[in-house]
């Protein structure tokens, strides 16, 4: 079993223990609150939305899609080395933006959704901007942009933009008789269902996580994001490589171009070799495990890449382990050795 698989299956079984033990400290809870109804209340929660079906399930449907988006936006930064916690704050400012498309211009809903777009986009790229040009902590940015955009939405909808806001009901106009145009079609999911709120919003939303899964995985912008995430100074560092890199290859094609297959496929090793080190190198600067350090330098063979490209820089001692006792730790992670 490769070591990715071994890291897929506990990543599975983590998650599945997680949920067992917030179950069962739900269940001792509800034996506290109401020992007598507490196994029909967890059964409900165990069924969820199978309970009520089919307009359980369809509300769960409903109520997912914008938690699945929600959860993208976060798990999106994550990946590139940044915590989004400002998702509440940028959903908040995003409803506002579809609400204002809808019930004051009146547009379709599809514009509606751009609107929420970038609005939502907007709003969290302030704290990106902060981070950026003046490395403000991301956090405590976008954890206090959540409760500016919860208030300045509520002075817009209730005394600025009129028409939004009924007074009678509390509540923002209903989309079906203010702006019908503006309601994601269901596509007789609603039908099948039988609730007002399930439409094709789910699709949308499964897209969208497809989408962002490529972008990340499978592009060579998704490889400079994450990579930018690990190391802002070291990815700077790595494009540099590599255009010295691809400077010397030019050069000694030409210089060496009559020299035998064998002995030019030795000074392209030569290069690789040095490029890949320079860029370990300038990666860690703090400690990186092997798997970090592969994805940096574009390997997916983390046995090859280990045998190499680390244990060369080990042997020099260039590098050195943070568990050096312990070679094969799954908590193993690598530094540089700083020259004094």
């Amino acid at each position: 079993m490769s070591e990715k698989t071994k890291d897929v299956l506990l990543s599975i079984f983590a998650s599945l223990l997680c949920i067992v033990i917030g179950l069962l400290v739900g269940l001792i809870i509800l034996y506290c609150i109401n020992a007598e109804n507490a196994l029909d209340g967890f059964s409900r929660i165990i069924k969820g939305g199978f309970y009520l079906k089919p307009k359980g399930i369809g509300s769960e449907i409903a109520q997912a899609t914008p938690l699945i988006m929600t959860g993208l936006s976060v798990a999106f930064a994550f990946k590139t080395g940044l915590f989004n916690i400002g998702a509440a704050g940028q959903y908040t400012l995003g409803v506002f933006g579809a609400l204002y498309f809808a019930l004051i211009l009146q547009m379709p809903w599809y514009v509606c959704l751009l609107a929420a777009m970038v609005c939502g986009a907007i709003w969290g790229a302030v704290p990106g901007i902060f981070k950026a040009y003046f490395n403000v902590n991301e956090v405590i940015t976008s954890i206090m942009f959540n409760w500016i955009g919860l208030y300045l939405v509520n002075e817009l909808m209730y005394s600025t933009v009129s028409g939004m806001y009924d007074q009678k009901t509390t509540r923002t106009y209903k989309l079906s008789s203010a702006a019908p145009q503006s309601l994601i079609p269901d596509c007789g999911m609603s039908a099948v269902f039988k609730t007002s709120s399930t439409t094709i919003a789910i699709f949308i939303a499964m897209a969208i996580a497809i989408i962002m899964y490529v972008v990340l995985n499978k592009t060579t912008f998704g490889y400079e994001l994450k990579a930018c995430g690990f190391n802002k100074d070291a990815a700077k560092y790595a494009a540099e490589f590599t255009s010295t890199a691809t400077d010397f290859r030019v050069i000694l094609k030409n210089v060496n171009y009559n020299l035998e297959g064998d002995a030019h496929q030795v000074i392209h090793q030569v290069i690789e070799l040095s490029t890949v080190s320079k860029q370990i190198l300038a990666f860690c600067t703090t400690p990186k495990s092997k798997k970090e350090l592969a994805v940096f330098c574009g390997f997916k063979d983390l046995r090859n890449f280990t045998l190499k490209h680390i244990n060369p820089l080990l042997e020099s001692g260039q590098l050195e382990m943070t568990i050096p006792d312990k070679p094969k730790s799954r908590n193993q992670k690598y530094i540089t050795v700083r020259s004094e």
